[in-house]
């Protein structure tokens, strides 16, 4: 029996079907999401000033050539809409505060945020102020994008029948709202302020306080300590979901000679993932590797002569301030020795099934009031709180990657990046030569004082004065050690020139690096794979031994059995490994048992995990964390670890294994019972852990929440890079490339994106080609 089209998607909105027509519906569905498909082999008029070929891979990875700059963009943004057209969908409308229009109030709080720091409107002052020769590139992408939508009428992913709407075309400010957005998510977290002051106004000045700001193996920095100038600053912890590593290796520690480069973004898991993989020629292109899926720009990738990739830096680029407002007047707000009124702006955002939501934006020549984003310190409300960000300045980063993707040497790649504006991101480079080298590139406000908190609005020395000059930053151009890495640890010692604070990662991860980089010689891209899946933890290393001595007496045979099972752990997080069961378990409790200690209730959710404070109770019980004796505390959370655990898997130890609690599980914002089958990809058991290098997150219930999702080699002595992504190529369920990488994400293997030649003929799986419009 044929199933007609909107019947079928009706049943899949809703998920109620008929029991005994599941077969059927199902082998529907499929057959539905099929046809749904670009066609693999296509010839077709667009316009371009000449032919531009995009090959497809066995797994779907476009491999574009193009005779001009601009043709070879637009191949790329035909190819990206082809394949992940609804996340595009998604990914602008969440930069411009539009998700809730097509799927409800779930998304009203992400709207809300986004249009408060308004970058849909900086999003169009960004496209009015592009460079000439980019504003070029963007626009050809743009009109891939939009020619490929022309292609797909009548037969779009099914996102946009499940939800009933068609994509708007595409323009230039589109992309920008899109990338700010993911901008936003890594620069924003507004959390950690929040953090910080609390910080500063429940615990007291001295150890204490140090210990909850300070991150553990807080000494690992990016810069070597003998690279250290004259200012210090605060630090603080970050919560590893949008963390990544990367490190390049010299050619004096490489088989080869040439360099060797790994880097793997972090970021919480979404469905497809955040990074889509190609191989651009053109005549001023020659790279391969992953862009951000919205946008031209290789954030990972080598060309012929270098090799690149990114993590998240974490020093600050945005400030909230305390407002003070008039008694008499609180619609006014002070500045300086005046009484000014706030700009008010009210917005409408349009909500799926339901009334819009009226949103009413308060700003000062700071920024805007964003005290209904972030918790509130004193439960009965906090005064106005504003916010300043370095991206309400106009951003022109596609510029900065584009022409990063071109450089022929160190110091070109350095200066691509000089007007690179936020965030802050630790950029490493590996070449052909041999050579490495580390830049971080940013705006860094420069302020009169570092706090971790809140600032005052009318305090000089919270004022910006200007942004740190850009040959000032923190780079390495020819490390003696033979390599450069970094894992959002820590920038610099206290003592460098420039004022280098934020919410820093652990170190943990950079300690592991490190340990295995000063060890390597004849390091190549198999030893590059290998590290970015090690599973070895310095934390949990620390901590066990650290629980395990303040236990004490062990005549408790509950924490006996505690002690035993940990005490024979190697700190690996491997799938068969039953400890990590056991330690996770306890640990949540010890965090959650220690913040309670000191902080309200109120705030304690977003505090918890700050700091080296878990772990330096126990090594120095003298801190006075505790009002009383640790001991007692401490044996709680262990007994009742292992009763949670043993009551959960077993009473046998052998029974515990990290691969069936630690669970990739990928669910598609759509899925419903009937459709998760076909949406959803896994569950399957990970290695790894938010505290190992192989960086698979860790939800509340042991699930893998973020972590890798794309996982980067380039050995400059090869030619092709080693990719893996966690999922696959394409956003369309019905596609073979949607989860084929799954299997090979899980089981940490590779494949080759093949670089200095065309794609032979024999590994070609599609073909489509652009000829000029007539």
């Amino acid at each position: 029996m044929t199933i007609d089209r909107s019947a079928l998607i009706a049943m899949m909105r809703t998920g109620d079907i008929d029991a005994e027509r599941a077969g059927e519906l199902s082998a529907a569905i499929e057959q539905d999401l099929r046809s749904r498909l670009p066609k693999s082999d296509l010839r077709l008029r667009a316009a371009v000033d000449g032919p531009v070929e995009i090959a497809r891979d066995r797994l779907g990875i476009p491999h574009i050539r193009a005779t001009t700059s601009p043709d070879l963009y637009f191949g790329l943004g035909f190819a990206l809409a082809q394949d992940r057209l609804w996340q595009m969908d998604m990914l602008r409308r969440r930069g411009q505060g539009r998700l809730s229009e097509v799927l409800g109030e779930t998304s009203l709080s992400s709207d809300i945020a986004h249009r408060t720091i308004g970058l849909d409107r900086q999003a169009e002052a960004d496209a009015s102020a592009v460079s000439e020769t980019t504003a070029a590139v963007v626009a050809a992408f743009v009109a891939g994008v939009n020619r490929s939508i022309e292609t797909s009428a009548g037969n779009l992913p099914i996102e946009f029948d499940l939800l009933s709407y068609e994509p708007d075309p595409w323009r230039i400010a589109d992309v920008y709202a899109a990338i700010r957005g993911f901008w936003w998510q890594l620069n924003g977290r507004l959390f950690s302020i929040i953090a910080g002051e609390a910080g500063l106004r429940w615990l007291p000045e001295g150890p204490l306080r140090d210990a909850f700001m300070t991150p553990e193996f807080n000494n690992q920095t990016i810069l070597p300590s003998d690279d250290a100038g004259q200012h210090g600053g605060h630090t603080g912890s970050d919560d590893g979901k949008t963390g990544s590593n990367n490190w390049a290796v010299a050619g004096s520690r490489t088989q080869s000679g040439a360099g060797v480069l790994g880097s793997d973004p972090h970021l919480p898991f979404t469905l497809p993932s955040t990074w889509y993989e190609c191989r651009l020629t053109g005549p001023e292109d020659d790279a391969a590797g992953a862009i951000f899926a919205a946008a031209p720009g290789l954030f990972f990738g080598r060309n012929q002569h270098l090799a690149w990739g990114i993590t998240n830096n974490n020093t600050s680029l945005r400030d909230l301030y305390i407002e003070e407002t008039d008694p008499e007047n609180p619609e006014t707000y002070r500045e300086g020795s005046d009484w000014v009124p706030f700009t008010v702006s009210t917005v409408d955002i349009p909500v799926r099934d339901r009334a819009p939501e009226s949103l009413t934006i308060r700003e000062t020549r700071r920024g805007p009031l964003v005290n209904h984003l972030v918790t509130q310190l004193d439960p009965a409300g906090d005064p106005p709180v504003s916010l300043r960000w370095v991206g309400q300045q106009p951003i022109d980063n596609i510029s900065c990657l584009i022409a990063a993707n071109r450089a022929r040497d160190w110091q070109e790649f350095r200066a691509s990046l000089k007007t690179w504006v936020t965030p802050t991101f630790n950029w490493v480079v590996a070449g052909t030569d041999g050579s490495v080298g580390y830049q971080c590139s940013a705006s860094i406000p420069v302020r009169g004082q570092s706090t971790r908190g809140l600032r005052r609005a009318n305090e000089p020395l919270d004022a910006w004065t200007g942004y740190v000059d850009y040959d000032a930053m923190p780079r390495i151009d020819a490390p003696a050690s033979g390599f450069v890495d970094s894992a959002n640890n820590r920038t610099a010692s206290p003592d460098f020139p420039i004022p280098m604070y934020g919410q820093f990662a652990s170190g943990d991860r950079a300690t592991r690096i490190r340990q295995v980089l000063t060890d390597a010689s004849g390091f190549d891209g198999a030893a590059c794979e290998a590290l970015q899946h090690d599973t070895f933890a310095p934390y949990a290393e620390r901590l066990v031994s650290l629980v395990i001595e303040q236990l004490g007496d062990v005549s408790d045979p509950e924490i006996g059995d505690f002690v035993a099972c940990l005490s024979g752990w190697d700190y690996h997080y491997d799938l068969d490994s039953g400890e990590p069961v056991l330690f996770e378990s306890f640990r949540k409790r010890w965090v959650d048992r220690v913040f309670a200690e000191r902080f309200p209730a109120h705030i304690t959710g977003a505090v918890a995990g700050q700091g080296s404070v878990a772990t330096k109770v126990l090594e120095v019980p003298e801190l006075g964390w505790f009002t009383g004796p640790i001991e007692p505390a401490l044996r709680e959370c262990a007994v009742a670890a292992l009763r949670d655990v043993r009551e959960r898997y077993g009473d046998d130890p052998a029974g515990w294994r990290w691969g069936d609690v630690h669970l990739a599980h990928f669910r598609h914002p759509l899925s419903n019972a009937f459709t998760a089958a076909h949406f959803d990809v896994g569950p399957a058991g990970v290695s790894g852990s938010v505290f190992t290098v192989r960086n698979t997150g860790l939800g509340g219930t042991f699930t893998a929440t973020s972590g890798a999702e794309l996982l980067f080699v380039a050995d400059l002595s090869s030619d092709a890079v080693q990719v893996c992504q966690n999922m696959g190529q394409s956003g369309q369920p019905g596609s073979p490339h949607y989860q084929d990488q799954f299997a090979s994400w899980i089981a940490e293997t590779y494949h080759d994106i093949p670089f200095g030649s065309e794609l032979p003929e024999a590994d070609r799986a599609g073909y489509v080609h652009l000829t000029p419009a007539e």
